[in-house]
């Protein structure tokens, strides 16, 4: 799928503390921070308590995400979060054998990046935004998915992620051309006005 423009309707929507978009948010934002603590090395349980922490911080400071620079992303936000929080844990659970001259836990923290360096053999940002990109949009339309009638959804499905002509769809489902455009172009609108791909 072509990458979208950005909005920030989902983000505004969590700032005013509507539950739905604060659960829109983690359902779609959770799996990556997940995919972030797994790659760093965690394990399965405690990538899961990190992803609770995570949104819990990000519960707390979402006021202050701002997008005041085209770089400025709630994704870009969130890794930097991510980051911290998963520095956090290496230094709580290695803390003690300090005095014992380290420990492969405090390599990984001395080694771990700051928000803009590169780690050797880890994903570089040009690698690993494409498949955030897939992966969060794969998510938002999890999400948007009920919204929409049967029909609707399926000529979204068929010609945009399926590449089916549209003409081909509109006989299979007995409708007009014109109505599989316009059904496209609903949930396409819908997943703009939600997603934040950055």
């Amino acid at each position: 799928m072509p990458d979208l423009p950005t909005s920030t309707s989902l983000i505004q929507r969590v700032k005013l503390q509507e539950a739905t978009a604060w659960e829109q948010l983690v359902d779609a934002y959770g799996p990556l921070v997940y995919s972030w603590c797994r790659v760093r090395g965690l394990s399965e349980h405690d990538a899961s308590d990190l992803v609770q922490t995570v949104f819990l911080t990000v519960s707390m400071a979402i006021e202050k995400f701002r997008r005041e620079q085209k770089s400025d992303t709630f994704r870009g936000w969130l890794r930097t979060i991510t980051r911290h929080a998963i520095a956090d844990h290496f230094r709580a659970s290695d803390g003690g054998a300090l005095a014992r001259g380290g420990t492969t836990g405090q390599i990984r923290i001395r080694d771990f990046p700051d928000d803009d360096a590169p780690v050797p053999g880890e994903l570089s940002d040009s690698d690993i935004l494409p498949n955030e990109r897939s992966m969060l949009c794969r998510r938002f339309l999890e999400i948007l998915r009920p919204d929409f009638e049967t029909q609707v959804w399926e000529s979204f499905e068929r010609t945009a992620i399926h590449g089916d002509r549209a003409v081909d769809v509109a006989a299979s489902l007995g409708i007009t051309v014109s109505s599989v455009y316009k059904s496209k172009t609903r949930v396409l609108k819908k997943l703009r006005q939600v997603m934040d791909v950055d």
